[in-house]
């Protein structure tokens, strides 16, 4: 297994050229890439590696939002993601900071469709996680 995050990320860049149309446009890739690195968040021997694997992760999975630009689906699907992998548990500093993404992209999705209810609840929702978290700490 791997255990080095650059490597990891090396490794994925690479087969993102190599793709080419094929991995560059499809968000599967993407999403199974960033679940690789935030399984090796999971298993990682210490905070600190378990971050980089986690910030990793985000990088990737972020980066499926260029795939389509201003694409509420899309932004949905990666902040589900992020918010899942944010209360997943562990010590790693990367934890608030992908539940403050996905907080972040539940927001825009509540702006580019307010005649959803969904954008309004999975908003609300992100927003209880994350208070209920700061209570937690308190």
């Amino acid at each position: 297994p791997c255990s080095n995050p650059l490597a990891a990320l090396k490794v994925f860049e690479s087969e993102r050229r190599k793709g080419g149309f094929e991995h560059g446009t499809t968000t599967s890739f993407y999403f199974d890439c960033a679940s690789f690195f935030f399984e090796r968040a999971r298993f990682a021997s210490d905070p600190a590696t378990a971050a980089a694997f986690q910030e990793v992760a985000l990088q990737i999975i972020t980066s499926v939002l260029e795939l389509g630009l201003e694409d509420p689906v899309l932004m949905r699907l990666v902040a589900y993601r992020l918010q899942i992998e944010s209360e997943s548990g562990g010590d790693s500093d990367m934890l608030p900071v992908l539940s403050e993404v996905a907080l972040s992209l539940f927001d825009r999705v509540k702006t580019l469709r307010p005649e959803e209810p969904q954008s309004c609840r999975d908003f609300a929702l992100a927003l209880a996680a994350k208070a209920s978290r700061m209570a937690g700490k308190g």
